[in-house]
């Protein structure tokens, strides 16, 4: 949040500086607008931090992004590592499916991988725009303003992108303002993606403990037709599918200052060493 303030700071001194002579209605209303823009970023310098679902952060950042560049359309691509393809699922004027595209394709890509801002005033005319979205949508892209994302340590995390400024074309202080909320973006977005992927892995541990647990009611009711064999092969079959305790070893790991998580993984572990013990001992004392 000091970082995005001390952007807002450095942009309201670059854009607000006195006339000697009366100022022009042009200059009024350039002052105003940049006032707004300030009173935009200090508004998400604040709620940024508050915000903790993924999807309410997105849907937050680009509609005040939308509104104050005054552009059509919006989208927030996020970089996933894995499928080496951005993605979004939220963005102004866009359905709520989520879309997906390898990571070095059409202008958000050029983006993502040069991790430098761009402006185009004739899309079509650009070497990586896809037509294909304006096909499919009906929409017509008349100029684009991306920004690269970037973390703590400047890697690129994703790309926020604007469609079609609804008076004229994107500019130099469109790309200057853009640039210091993207600063900051980048920094609370990856903490966001972070929680997502621990709420993720920590639902994967709970449901893999439900199935082991279900597994070994089924052996209790069932034991007088298994043999020690299929016994130990329900036992396996569960406890290696998710690869529980590997999962819980990496977030301790991750999360070594986490005092209340490291609580909670100790219990879990202990309960599910215990349902394999139990499990394995039961089945010896009733095999064939």
């Amino acid at each position: 949040m000091q970082k995005l303030e001390a952007q807002a700071a450095l942009y309201l001194i670059q854009e607000t500086q006195p006339e000697v002579q009366a100022p022009a209605p042009k200059v009024v209303d350039d002052m105003v607008l940049s006032n707004r823009r300030l009173t935009v970023l200090l508004e998400i310098s604040r709620s940024l931090t508050s915000i903790t679902d993924l999807d309410e952060l997105l849907s937050h950042i680009i509609k005040m992004a939308a509104e104050v560049l005054q552009a059509e359309r919006a989208t927030l691509f996020i970089h996933d590592k894995n499928r080496k393809e951005l993605w979004s699922r939220t963005g102004i004027g866009l359905k709520a499916s989520e879309i997906r595209f390898p990571s070095n394709q059409g202008v958000a890509g050029e983006i993502f991988q040069s991790g430098q801002s761009l402006i185009i005033s004739n899309p079509y005319e650009h070497p990586t725009f896809n037509k294909e979205f304006d096909l499919k949508s009906g929409f017509t892209t008349k100029n684009i303003l991306g920004f690269p994302l970037k973390n703590i340590n400047g890697e690129v995390i994703g790309v926020i992108q604007l469609l079609n400024k609804k008076s004229g074309s994107f500019d130099a202080e469109d790309e200057s303002y853009l640039g210091a909320l993207a600063s900051a973006v980048g920094i609370v977005l990856e903490n966001a993606l972070l929680r997502e992927k621990l709420k993720k892995q920590l639902e994967d541990i709970q449901q893999a403990y439900v199935e082991l647990d279900i597994a070994q009611n089924t052996i209790l009711k069932e034991t007088k037709f298994a043999t020690i064999f299929e016994l130990t092969g329900i036992v396996r079959s569960a406890a290696s599918e998710n690869d529980v305790l590997r999962v819980i070893a990496n977030l301790r790991s991750d999360y070594l200052f986490d005092s209340k998580l490291l609580r909670s993984l100790d219990i879990i572990e202990h309960s599910f060493n215990k349902i394999l013990s139990d499990t394995e001992a039961f089945a010896q004392q009733n095999g064939n």
